[in-house]
């Protein structure tokens, strides 16, 4: 007999289970989209056919072409990703009434006149043995921190640790607003940290999840598909799982444990609770480490990786005088980084525009006056806000303009009260692309604040644009974060001190 499976991903544990318990038995791993007439390739399987890590989706069906392109529709080499396309007979017209989905999907054949392929939407790769290796949907692909990650290659990197029987992964916002990858796995007496502990040897440090959630079961839609809306968030599923959380003894603890508190926003930290199932990461740590420092308290990024919770790390967290390091602004030439030297080598078109960007939601009271004296006390703190790049005989020059030198404006207050909600987001988007596209690198600013006021009652929004050549993703909570400071000290008649 044969059995043909298709609709979804197979999992190799149940393949081996089902090959073993019929032996005389083949198996078919069938993919296709009602696109292309349900099947486009196909992979059969008896009990002697070795399973590796996952199932392949085969070669094409007779008739039937697949091919695995880049951006550009130029072919894929063995074992690199790209995006799926298949072509033949089983392609189908296009999509009824819909003109715009069908030229947006079904493309013209980059290799054979006349004829199209089917833009699935899936990633792929192809195997040594000349099959298809399905690696996920192109929309499961995320970018945190500045990484682009591929979620399903997360996913099958976990059902290979041992004992663990499902998985998969999603991006979770923290109570801070931070992003964060999330893994839920079945598996009797797994425990998620020793996962996570396993899962980096596996995977780059950026691709690893910060928490790692133990469920008896994922929950399913009515389709039998895994529904990722029901999963539970893993601060509450923490709180459930910890009972009675041993509070921080006095001293080293209890200072980590209020460190720890402020940078993951929690109202409390037990002195057993983990980093990492707190929604830890490897940037949050850079934060704590920094306040620590700045308590006197010795740690190094490699105690926090090793020593992850806080009992732990005042183990081995020692307690040092206050270094007290000139602040000042700094000013003149400074040398180009190695990543800034690539950029001015790429020839950028229109390199003005090269920025990054935050629309930020804030009060409808907002006090402009106060924002704005804490934007430019952000801009006499962080040099990195002030510099300026020319270009000579000897190539691109960077340096740093003095606070009382980097005199342009580059905050504005727009009131978009008298329009309606659907046109005030035109405006924002409309007039956030002017805001972006007016840095200039030679006389500054590389810095763009514009504070839109949307009507009385209505939260205000808050455009920051700097250019790429200033800042970068890691760079971005450490700057709204002193801008919350000097704001907020502002507002309270205070001096403004930052770190």
């Amino acid at each position: 007999s044969h059995l043909i499976a298709g609709g979804d991903v197979l999992r190799p544990d149940m393949v081996r289970r089902v090959l073993d318990t019929y032996p005389d038995h083949l198996m078919t791993n069938g993919y296709g989209p009602t696109e292309n007439t349900t099947f486009g390739s196909y992979h059969t399987m008896t009990a002697a056919t070795p399973i590796g890590r996952s199932v392949p989706i085969g070669k094409p069906l007779a008739n039937s072409t697949t091919y695995v392109l880049d951006e550009h529709y130029r072919p894929q080499p063995i074992g690199v990703p790209g995006e799926l396309y298949l072509g033949g007979d089983g392609v189908a017209r296009g999509y009824w009434g819909r003109p715009d989905l069908t030229a947006e999907r079904f493309i013209p054949h980059p290799f054979i006149a006349g004829e199209r392929l089917y833009w699935s939407g899936d990633l792929a790769r192809w195997l040594a043995d000349g099959t298809l290796e399905f690696l996920g949907r192109r929309d499961g692909q995320v970018k945190l921190r500045g990484f682009r990650i591929e979620v399903g290659e997360v996913e099958r990197a976990l059902q290979q640790q041992d004992g663990v029987q499902d998985s998969v992964v999603v991006v979770r916002t923290g109570a801070g607003g931070e992003k964060r990858l999330v893994g839920y796995v079945v598996g009797a007496g797994l425990d998620g940290a020793r996962v996570r502990e396993a899962l980096g040897g596996a995977l780059p440090t950026f691709m690893v999840p910060a928490a790692i959630v133990v469920l008896d079961a994922l929950p399913l839609s009515p389709s039998g598909k895994v529904d990722r809306r029901a999963l539970p968030d893993p601060e509450q599923w923490h709180d459930a799982a910890q009972t009675a959380s041993e509070p921080p003894q006095l001293g080293m603890e209890a200072r980590l444990a209020a460190i720890w508190a402020g940078v993951l926003h929690r109202e409390a930290i037990g002195r057993h609770d983990n980093f990492f199932e707190l929604g830890g990461d490897s940037i949050l740590s850079m934060q704590i480490i920094a306040r620590c420092r700045q308590a006197g308290i010795m740690l190094t990024p490699k105690q926090l990786f090793q020593y992850q919770t806080v009992a732990e790390l005042a183990a081995v967290a020692t307690q040092a005088p206050v270094t007290l390091m000139e602040q000042g602004p700094v000013s003149g030439p400074v040398p180009l980084t190695p990543i800034q030297h690539w950029f001015f080598e790429q020839n950028v078109v229109d390199m003005q525009h090269y920025n990054q960007s935050m629309l930020l939601t804030c009060p409808a009271d907002t006090d402009a006056g106060a924002l704005a004296l804490a934007l430019h006390q952000l801009v006499r703190h962080h040099d990195a806000l002030r510099l300026r790049f020319t270009h000579d005989a000897t190539g691109w020059q960077q340096r740093n303009a003095g606070p009382d030198e980097a005199t342009e404006d580059f905050f504005a207050e727009l009131d978009l009260a008298a329009y309606d909600a659907e046109a005030q987001s035109a405006k924002i988007d409309a007039l956030a692309t002017n805001a972006q596209a007016s840095l200039d690198l030679a006389h500054g600013p590389v810095l763009r604040a514009v504070l839109f006021r949307r009507g009385a009652g209505r939260t205000g929004r808050l455009l920051l644009a700097i250019h790429h050549l200033a800042i970068d993703a890691v760079s971005w909570r450490t700057l709204t974060e002193d801008l919350t400071t000097a704001y907020q000290q502002i507002r309270e008649g205070r001096a403004v001190h930052l770190p």
